[in-house]
């Protein structure tokens, strides 16, 4: 059996998970929304987006210590103090449209209605997210870390393009 998922995650610069998770949900009431130790919401043409938080950006990946805090004269980044949300898709067969899916939408209609998703709950919130990027089980295992580093953050830039 094939793993078909998308993980795609907004990286914050400042702020508590707890807080940019709260406001994402205050703000998702178009979308039906559930409430199982994490936000998931229902969109009309697809699945679910499960919906959920990391304290920092190293409750979930193994960073080594040289990336997790980097200086330069311009800015200090501390991955310590990085919030993450992640957004999870599984059953991706769902995100293609057209006479095979199951409510017979358009060929592009759940992508469409999953990036308006995307595109809301990046601009739902006060501060923006400082990267959004993307895995799936497509992706590399040694690139199976995010796709920044404190030291790529301070200077304005990913290590890699993720798939």
């Amino acid at each position: 059996m094939t793993v078909e998922y998308l993980y795609i995650e907004f990286v914050y610069p400042t702020g508590q998970a707890q807080v940019i998770l709260d406001k994402l949900r205050e703000a998702l009431n178009e979308w039906d929304a559930i409430e199982l130790g994490h936000l998931v919401i229902k969109p009309q043409k697809f699945g679910a987006v499960g919906i959920e938080k990391y304290n920092d950006i190293l409750e979930h990946w193994p960073l080594e210590e040289s990336e997790i805090a980097h200086e330069t004269t311009r800015r200090s980044v501390d991955f310590d103090d990085f919030p993450t949300i992640q957004f999870t898709v599984k059953d991706l067969q769902y995100l293609k449209g057209g006479a095979d899916h199951p409510l017979d939408v358009g060929s592009d209609e759940p992508l469409r209605e999953l990036l308006d998703i995307l595109k809301f709950c990046y601009t739902t919130t006060e501060e923006r997210p400082i990267a959004v990027y993307s895995t799936t089980p497509d992706t590399p295992l040694d690139l199976r870390k995010p796709p920044i580093t404190a030291e790529s953050v301070a200077n304005s830039r990913f290590t890699y393009l993720p798939c």
